[in-house]
Order: structure tokens, then sequence, then C-alpha cells
């Protein structure tokens, strides 16, 4: 039997990235505000409303980064859910069924920061050993011209409704945690509808099946709203002989899948009113300042973060790759005396049997 190995792997700086062109809840807890949307919210009869995104991606010497991957894996999602193009909407219960909504918003990454520079809306920010809660809107950049998503080791993951105070100032963002964006990415959804004014089907309260409740919106009943973790299409508890809507984004359900008519119509008045700070997001000038629709070759940083696990006969090495200035469509890590020796994941794993310093190269 091999002993536990006293050795480090070590990364080197050499990059073969090829770029293309070159569990908690949420946390949102405000009042339910009796909204109406204006009539221009009705009909966008133009196209869907563009969001420019930051996203900041938070890691530390004890916490890995999110690759690329799993960001704009999470963004594709969200805006399948946001066009009703989710691959599940054949599941939805037939009571909701006529509800369907294509909600006309769609997420994109910035393509300039708010000096102008290239980047490819992706943002890493080592945080060193302790991480600073209270600073993460510092690293938002104009709020007005940008929806700035953190990716951090949250709790869970929240965002600011529209309508408060919050609305338009450095706290309006979105936190989506680390565990979301891995393992529940349809959570984005779920708080871009808070950020777009959509509160929880079973109303302000931050936590569900306990009490009926109601989020303002006609085609949404009242509801206790889903226990966390699950997916009972059958639920009626609140008015007899009522189904009760767990398919929808804004339950706490394992089984989103759908919005409503009524709550795009309060999403798409949120956007289209200038009296709320969401409004500029999807005006053509902030479209062309941010460069959403820009096809250009940034200069790319990458690096690359890695963890051992020792063993009696073999230490297994886990590394994440994190790329910025454009995003990585092809990634290629070399391991010599690895086992893989090759691999093509932006988050991979080698195991090493023999006593030693090794080099690995992404």
């Amino acid at each position: 039997m091999l002993p536990r190995f006293p050795y480090r792997i070590l990364v080197t700086g050499f990059v073969w990235l090829l770029a293309k062109g070159i569990q908690a809840q949420c946390g949102t807890i405000q009042t339910v505000t009796n909204y109406t949307p204006p009539a221009m919210g009705e009909n966008r009869g133009s196209g869907p409303w563009i969001i420019p995104v930051l996203v900041h991606v938070y890691y530390s010497d004890n916490l890995q980064p999110v690759s690329p991957s799993y960001i704009t894996d999470a963004i594709d999602e969200c805006n399948l859910h946001m066009r009703a193009q989710g691959p599940d909407l054949g599941d939805v219960h037939p009571a909701f069924v006529n509800l369907i909504a294509d909600c006309n918003v769609e997420l994109r990454l910035a393509k300039r920061d708010e000096d102008g520079n290239c980047i490819s809306g992706i943002i890493y920010h080592d945080f060193g050993s302790t991480f600073p809660t209270s600073l993460i809107n510092s690293y938002s950049q104009n709020v007005n011209n940008y929806l700035n998503i953190h990716v951090l080791p949250s709790q869970n993951s929240w965002t600011i409704l529209p309508f408060g105070s919050s609305a338009g100032t450095l706290d309006d963002l979105i936190v989506f945690s680390t565990y979301d964006v891995v393992f529940r990415p349809q959570v984005l959804a779920h708080e871009l509808g808070h950020w777009l004014g959509l509160y929880h089907t079973f109303g302000s309260a931050n936590e569900s099946g306990l009490t009926c409740g109601d989020d303002g919106v006609e085609d949404t009943p009242l509801t206790k709203g889903s226990v966390v973790g699950t997916c009972n299409q059958q639920l009626s508890e609140c008015t007899t002989g009522i189904i009760e809507n767990v398919d929808n984004h804004m339950d706490y359900s394992n089984c989103g899948k759908m919005f409503t008519l009524g709550q795009a119509q309060i999403m798409a008045g949120v956007l289209s009113d200038p009296e709320i700070p969401r409004y500029n997001h999807t005006q053509e000038a902030n479209l062309t300042l941010t460069g959403v629709f820009e096809e250009h070759e940034c200069n790319m940083q990458t690096g690359s973060w890695s963890r051992n696990f020792s063993g009696c006969d073999s230490t297994r090495v886990e590394l994440f790759a994190w790329a910025e200035g454009q995003i990585p469509d092809y990634t290629e890590w070399t391991f010599p005396g690895g086992s893989p020796s090759v691999s093509y994941a932006q988050h991979t794993q080698t195991w090493y049997t023999e006593e030693g310093n090794y080099t690995a190269r992404l």
C-alpha cells in the first residue's frame, strides 16, 4: 500500500483555450404592492426586451470558482423559461396550459463594462480568506445600465423587487448562490421574476406551505405554495375544487415550468414604465452602451483552481477553470503522470498513484 503523498499539484500559466470568433430558498421579502401595469405594458410588438447582464463570480482559496459554462448554461435555461420554450411545458397541469405566457424577456451578457472596456460579461473576484458580504454591491457596475448578478456562497438566492426604495441603488442586484448556479440553475428564472415585479404565488411570505396567500395576480389561484422539494400537481388546500399552480416558477416546488399571462403583463408593465428603474435597461441607447449585440474579440485572461484529496493508494486532484474577456468554447487540460492524462471539461479531476510533484496544464 502506497503512503499518503506529501506533494501539491502545480498549475502553470500555459493556456490552451480556443474562443469562438478568434439549499435554501429565495430570500426576497416585501409586502405585496398593488401594481397595475400601464396599458403599454400589454403588448410589446417590437421583439423581446433585452436586459444587459454582468455576472460577478466570487472565489477564494477555500471556494472554487464557478466555470463560465455553468453561467452561460444558467442564462440560456432562464431565457428558455422566460420565452415559454422550456422542454417540460408539455407536463403543465391541464388547468394552466392555456395560461402559459411568453414573457418576451431575454438576458444577454454585456460586452462592454461601464468604462467601455471589452468584456465577456463574466467577472471574477478573489475575495481572500473572509467573504466581504457587506461589500458585494461595491462590485456592481451602474445598476441603471446592467442587471448585476452575484454568484457567491450565500445560504440562498435573493433579489430586490422594483417597487421599493432599494430599486435603482447599489443594493439593486440578484444574488445567485454558488449551489444554485451549479445544481439548481432554474432558480435564476424565479429570481428574475422577482426582479421584474413578481411575488411568490403564496404572497409576500418567504416560507411556503403554511397559510393561504395571494400574489395579486388574477390568474394565479390562492395558494399555500409547495413545501420545498415537492411537486404535487393536485395541490388544492385553499379553495375547494381549485387546483393550485405548482408548475409556476414563483412557487417553491421542484417542478417550476411556466409563468402566467397575468405575470407576464406585470413584467411588461415594469419594463415599459419610465417611473421604474428597470425601464432604462432595455432602451436602445443602453443596449448600444453595454454592447450586448457586439461580436468582438477581447483579450482572454484565464486561471485555474485546484484541491487535493489524498487516499491510501492515490491522490485525486479536482480542478476548475475560469476565464474573463471571452467565453471559452473549448478547454483542454493535460496531466502528465495522471489518470486521465487529458480532459476537455472546465471542471475536471485526475488521479496520481506515484509520489512526486506534477505540473498540470490548462
